[in-house]
C-alpha cells in the first residue's frame, strides 16, 4: 500500500520529467550535428539550353546531416546567382550555407541550370528566366519524385538563391503561366526554339505536377510585376537587400541600368505588396551595401544565415494552442484540456500542482486535481519533423469539491430544511410546488398533504452538485364523533371526517374495531353505561383521540325496589336504603354526560340550569343499576 502510494505521489513528476525528455529539440534552432554529408552530382534532368547545344545535363548536389535518421526533413532548394549568365552550383558561399543549415537538421539541395542570353536582344532576357524557372521546378519534381530516398518532406520545400536564383524562385512562385507567355516566346534568328509549359521540361518526375513552396529566401532577388503576387499564394517571404544595389534595383528599374532588361521590382515593392496582403515576411534592408554585398564583407553571411535561421524556424514551429482549458476548476472533478491537433504531433504534459492526468490521447488529456489554490497546466509539441513548439501554459483555479445534502423535520405541512452541504457559495431550494428559496436554512409550509420532491442546489460558481429527496407531508387528523343510539343495544357512530386513512374505535367493553370508515354500527351484548374512545390516524400516524360516554336502558332496568326516584318543580329526588354513598350520573338520551356526584341515602338534586328536553338518571348500587328516564319541560 505504501508503494502504490509512492508511485501515486511521483506521478506528476514523471510526467514532468517525460515531458523534458521526449519534446525537446533545438533541431532548426541550433547545429545538433557534427558532420555534413555531401553527395554530388545528381542528374536530375536534361534540357536544350541557349545557344546551339542540345540536351544540356543538369545536376544537384545534396548536402544532409551525417548519421540523421529522421524519415522527413524539411528540404532547402538553392540557385546560384550569375546574372544567368555564370556561376556553378558550389560557388562561394554555397558550401559555407549548406553546411550551416545541414548541421542544424535541413538537407540542402544546389542545382545547376541553363544559362545565356543574348545581351543586345530584348525578350532574350526573359527566356533565360523562363528556362531557369522550368529547371528549378524540374529539380524540385525530382526531389519530391524520390523523397522517399532523399527522406524529404515535400511539404517543407524552401527556395533559396543569390540574386538570377531569386528571380527564378519568385517567378516560379508567384507567375502564372498565362503571364510568362511572352517569356516563352521564341525570338526570331536569335533564340527561335519554343520552350514549351513551364513544367514540360528537364524532366517528367512527379507526373509533370507543380508543388508550392513552404518560404522563399530572397537575397537581392525581383520580380517582373509584384501584381502577379496574389491574396491565395501564401507563400512566406524573408528578404536580404542593399539600398545600393546597382546590379538588381532595390525598389525599381532596370537590371544593371541596361534598357535590354525588363524593368523590375525589387525587394522593398515585393515586402510592400506581400505585407499589403497579409502575407508573411520580413525584409532586412542592408543600408549602404550593393549587390552580393555577402561577397565582399563575409560577416553579412552569418548575418543573413541567423535572421533566416530564426525566420524558418518561427514557420516550421507548431503554432500550439489551447482549443479547450477550464479557467476553474474542482477538485476531485476530472476536467478536460486539450490543444489544436496535428497528425504525428508528439504532445507532452506537465502539471503545476497535485494533480492526476487521469487520460492522456495526445493533444488533450483529463485531469482530476487533488488540492485547491492557482494551478496551471503546460504543453510542448513536438512536430514529426522534430521541430519543438513553444511551451503553451493555462492557469486554472481550482476550488473544493460541493456536496449537496440536507436533513428535515416534518410537522404536519410544514417542513424545517438543514443544509448539510460543504464548499458552496450559494444554495437554491426547490420545494416541488412551484416555489423556491436561497435561504440557508428555509421552512416551507405546503398548502395540502401530498408527497414533494425537494431538490437542494449547491453551487461555487464551477461545480454544482443537487440532492434531493421526497418528502410526503400531511395534516393530523381531529377525533370527535357523535352517536345514535336505536334501541337498548345498537348504536349507530358518526365520526367527524378529517384527514383519516384509519378509525379505530374501542367501545368501551372490551370490545374494539379499526376501520376505514368513518361511520359504524355496533350492537352492545347488553344495555349499560359505556365510555367510547375512537383513535384516528393519517398515512403519516399522525394520530388523535376522543372519548365520550354513552348509555343503553331497558324498562326493566327503571323498576328497582331498593330505591325512589321523582321530580318535582325541576328538581330530582331520589332515597335508597343502601346506607352508603353512591355515585349518580345525569346523561342526555344520546349518552352524553350532563351532571355527576355522590349522595347517600337521600338526595335532591336541583336541575334548574338543564335545558328542556329527556334525560336518564343512574344510579349504581352494591349490585345492580338503577335507570330512571325523565323529562324535563
Amino acid at each position: 500500500m505504501v508503494r502504490a502510494l509512492l508511485l501515486l505521489t511521483l506521478l506528476p513528476v514523471c510526467v514532468e520529467l517525460f515531458a523534458q525528455n521526449v519534446c525537446a529539440s533545438n533541431r532548426y534552432i541550433s547545429p545538433v550535428f557534427d558532420s555534413v554529408k555531401l553527395t554530388s552530382g545528381i542528374q536530375y534532368g536534361v534540357a536544350d539550353p541557349y545557344g546551339l547545344d542540345d540536351h544540356q545535363q543538369l545536376f544537384l548536389d545534396i548536402y544532409e546531416p551525417l548519421n540523421d535518421t529522421l524519415s522527413k526533413r524539411p528540404v532547402i532548394v538553392y540557385a546560384y546567382g550569375g546574372a544567368f549568365l555564370i556561376g556553378t552550383r558550389n560557388q562561394p558561399p554555397i558550401p559555407y550555407y549548406a553546411d550551416f543549415f545541414a548541421r542544424h537538421g535541413y538537407v540542402f539541395v544546389s542545382i545547376d541550370y541553363r544559362l545565356g542570353f543574348n545581351v543586345t536582344t530584348p525578350g532574350s532576357p526573359e527566356r533565360a528566366v523562363y528556362r531557369a524557372v522550368q529547371d528549378l521546378r524540374a529539380a524540385i519534381r525530382h526531389l519530391a519524385h524520390r523523397a522517399h530516398i532523399y527522406r524529404i518532406d515535400t511539404s517543407k520545400i524552401i527556395l533559396f538563391g543569390s540574386s538570377a536564383g531569386c528571380f527564378m524562385a519568385l517567378h516560379s512562385s508567384f507567375m502564372e503561366y498565362s503571364q510568362a507567355a511572352a517569356y516563352a516566346a521564341p525570338v526570331p534568328l536569335i533564340d527561335p526554339e519554343i520552350l514549351g509549359g513551364v513544367d514540360s521540361s528537364g524532366n517528367a518526375d512527379f507526373g509533370y505536377r507543380y508543388i508550392e513552396p513552404f518560404a522563399i529566401i530572397n537575397q537581392w532577388g525581383a520580380i517582373a510585376d509584384t501584381n502577379w503576387i496574389e491574396a491565395d499564394e501564401r507563400i512566406p517571404v524573408i528578404s536580404f537587400h542593399g539600398d545600393q544595389d546597382l546590379a538588381v534595383p532595390y525598389v525599381y528599374g532596370y537590371p544593371f541600368s541596361y534598357p535590354v532588361f525588363p524593368n523590375v521590382y525589387g525587394s522593398l515593392p515585393i515586402h510592400q505588396r506581400l505585407s499589403n496582403l497579409g502575407i508573411k515576411n520580413k525584409l532586412y534592408t542592408l543600408y549602404g551595401y550593393g549587390h552580393e554585398p555577402e561577397l565582399l564583407a563575409p560577416h553579412l553571411r552569418d548575418t543573413i544565415l541567423l535572421h533566416t535561421r530564426d525566420f524558418l524556424y518561427s514557420l516550421l514551429q507548431p503554432a500550439t494552442d489551447f482549443t479547450e482549458a477550464p479557467l476553474l476548476a474542482c477538485t476531485q472533478n476530472e476536467m478536460k484540456y486539450s490543444v489544436s491537433a496535428r497528425p504525428s504531433s508528439r504532445y507532452c504534459w506537465h502539471l503545476n500542482g497535485n494533480g492526476i492526468i487521469t487520460q492522456n490521447t495526445g493533444h488533450t488529456i483529463n485531469v482530476i486535481w487533488t488540492d485547491t489554490g492557482q494551478k496551471s497546466v503546460s504543453v510542448q509539441e513536438l512536430s514529426y519533423f522534430l521541430a519543438a513548439g513553444e511551451l503553451k501554459t493555462t492557469s486554472t483555479h481550482v476550488k473544493s469539491k460541493v456536496t449537496a445534502g440536507f436533513g428535515y423535520q416534518i410537522n404536519e405541512l410544514q417542513v424545517s430544511l438543514l443544509n448539510f452541504s460543504t464548499g458552496e457559495e450559494s444554495l437554491v431550494w426547490y420545494f416541488g410546488n412551484g416555489f423556491s428559496d436561497t435561504a440557508q436554512n428555509p421552512t416551507v409550509y405546503y398548502a395540502q398533504g401530498g408527497s414533494y420532491t425537494i431538490t437542494q442546489i449547491a453551487d461555487n460558481g464551477v461545480c454544482p452538485d443537487t440532492f434531493q429527496t421526497i418528502l410526503t407531508v400531511d395534516s393530523c387528523p381531529v377525533a370527535s364523533f357523535t352517536n345514535t343510539i336505536l334501541n337498548a343495544n345498537s348504536v349507530v357512530f358518526n365520526a367527524q371526517v378529517t384527514n383519516t386513512t384509519v378509525y379505530f374505535w374501542d367501545f368501551g367493553n372490551g370490545y374494539s374495531l379499526s376501520t376505514t370508515s368513518p361511520n359504524i354500527l355496533y350492537t352492545y351484548p347488553q344495555p349499560g353505561a359505556y365510555t367510547v374512545t375512537l383513535m384516528v390516524k393519517n398515512s403519516l400516524s399522525c394520530a388523535d383521540t376522543f372519548s365520550a360516554n354513552i348509555l343503553l336502558t331497558t324498562s326493566t332496568y327503571e323498576i328497582n325496589n331498593d330505591a325512589d326516584v321523582w321530580i318535582t318543580d325541576k328538581v330530582l329526588h331520589f332515597h335508597s336504603s343502601a346506607g352508603k354513598e353512591l355515585p349518580w350520573r345525569i346523561y342526555y338520551t344520546n349518552g352524553q354526560l350532563v351532571y355527576e356526584g355522590k349522595s347517600q341515602d337521600k338526595n335532591s338534586i336541583p336541575l334548574h340550569h338543564l335545558p328542556s328536553g329527556m334525560y336518564v338518571f343512574t344510579l349504581t348500587g352494591h349490585n345492580n343499576t338503577i335507570i330512571k328516564r325523565f323529562t324535563l319541560e
